[in-house]
């Protein structure tokens, strides 16, 4: 199917029709994949005494998932062919249709929907191409690329730009958005590894640059270093104790 242009996402979405699903069951999940994954889990919880009702109670992240007795008896019993990290993750994807079966059927929907529009829709370097070419230093005149997207999707030329520029905002917004967001991650994963030198201070030398999981203790940003002051008063001295005895 030729790709024609539509609404951005955010309006697009607004007119899909995600019907309901019967409560626990994923006979309507495309992905055969997924679909074995969520029933096998489905199917793994309901045969262990209490470990649903463990489930729905249980915050992710609070702990090791390695170190609670019920959260490794599901995962193991999901099946050998699952190493531990994907059965957790198999575990605690199938965890929220427990705790909230509606939206997490609409999200499902609305996931595999968004697949198919971005299939559909104008290829993002077509969106950028056309904006840069409405600029006073393009050489490119944006009549020849909004005459074809025009044929193609049967809107006016002034509907066809007007769209185009929403869609460009809406690409550099879900840009800008992923960013922070991996920025985040990375900041969590920063800090996750800081508490956990603070409780082992010989992983800052187990390697020639330092920690082999986070590199010189001088990487440590101000931002990072605030806050693991006021979580363990002091740390900031720990820390120079740390760079002294590893001569970092």
């Amino acid at each position: 199917m030729a790709r024609t242009l539509l609404p951005v996402w955010n309006i697009y979405k607004q007119s899909l029709e995600l019907q309901p699903e019967p409560e626990d069951t994923f006979d309507w999940v495309p992905n055969t994949i997924d679909r074995n994954d969520l029933t096998n889990a489905r199917d793994t919880v309901n045969s262990i005494p209490g470990a649903r009702q463990w489930l729905s109670m249980y915050n992710v992240g609070d702990e090791d998932p390695y170190m609670n007795k019920m959260a490794v008896d599901i995962a193991s019993s999901l099946g050998k062919w699952h190493s531990g990290a994907s059965s957790f993750h198999i575990l605690f994807w199938y965890k929220k249709s427990v705790n909230n079966w509606n939206k997490f059927v609409k999200d499902y929907k609305e996931i595999v929907a968004k697949k198919k529009y971005h299939n559909n829709q104008l290829e993002k370097k077509e969106v950028y191409e056309y904006y840069y070419s409405t600029k006073p230093y393009s050489n490119i005149n944006p009549n020849d690329i909004i005459a074809g997207i025009c044929l193609r999707s049967g809107l006016t030329r002034d509907k066809a730009h007007l769209m185009m520029l929403e869609l460009k905002a809406e690409y550099d917004a879900d840009y800008e958005a992923a960013r922070v967001k991996a920025e985040k991650e990375r900041y969590d994963e920063s800090i996750k590894l800081l508490e956990h030198h603070y409780k082992h201070p010989q992983r800052w030398s187990d390697s020639e640059r330092g920690s082999s999981l986070f590199g010189s203790p001088r990487s440590i940003t101000n931002e990072m270093m605030i806050l693991m002051e006021s979580r363990h008063p002091g740390y900031k001295k720990h820390i120079a104790d740390m760079i002294a005895l590893g001569n970092f």
